[in-house]
């Protein structure tokens, strides 16, 4: 059975995912060199964050900030949790909310059982850094995490800057850090 709506274009949904990262990069003090949709042949990644180590240290036998820790874990999930938002938008399930749970609790489902790199780092990030749980715990903690990030992407103001960042990416394909900041603040 097809879709009444087109699909949304794949470069579109790479934006709105990079800009995700981006913009809970800027709201939680995580330096950014470059977002991009593309490389360049000398480059080896689209887009340069703050290494999870940098930003806070992870070292064995001592303490870890937990706070920057879990910034660093919504930085990492806000790029998935902004496309799905965007994808949502696009096929105008935010009008129907039965349509707009099913959807997300799909995406969540597929996130964990085939997730990207930036989705595996938090899940061991959260799971070898944070605090110990039990086996029976991970399955929770990762849904508190997905609703954590989830509440703060939807903000209006979270969300109007993940737009606008996710079309200046649309257009340039690539934003560096003054890029990215005058993305948010619509110039």
């Amino acid at each position: 059975m097809k879709s009444i709506f087109p699909r949304m274009p794949r470069r579109h949904r790479r934006a709105y995912h990079k800009a995700g990262h981006a913009v809970m990069a800027v709201r939680y003090g995580i330096h950014i060199e470059r977002v991009g949709l593309r490389r360049s042949p000398e480059q080896l990644t689209t887009s340069i964050f703050q290494s999870a180590d940098e930003y806070c240290p992870l070292r064995m036998g001592r303490a870890t900030d937990e706070r920057r820790l879990e910034n660093y874990l919504f930085f990492l999930l806000a790029g998935s949790i902004a496309e799905m938002l965007a994808i949502e938008h696009h096929h105008h399930l935010v009008r129907c909310p039965a349509f707009q749970n099913h959807f997300r609790d799909r995406c969540y489902e597929i996130l964990w059982a085939r997730p990207d790199v930036h989705n595996d780092l938090a899940f061991y990030y959260f799971s070898f850094w944070g605090r110990e749980l039990a086996p029976f715990e991970v399955p929770r903690m990762n849904v508190f995490y997905w609703g954590q990030v989830l509440r703060r992407v939807e903000e209006p103001e979270t969300w109007q800057r993940i737009e606008q960042v996710a079309q200046q990416l649309i257009q340039c394909e690539v934003l560096d850090q003054s890029g990215i900041l005058a993305a948010m603040e619509g110039q």
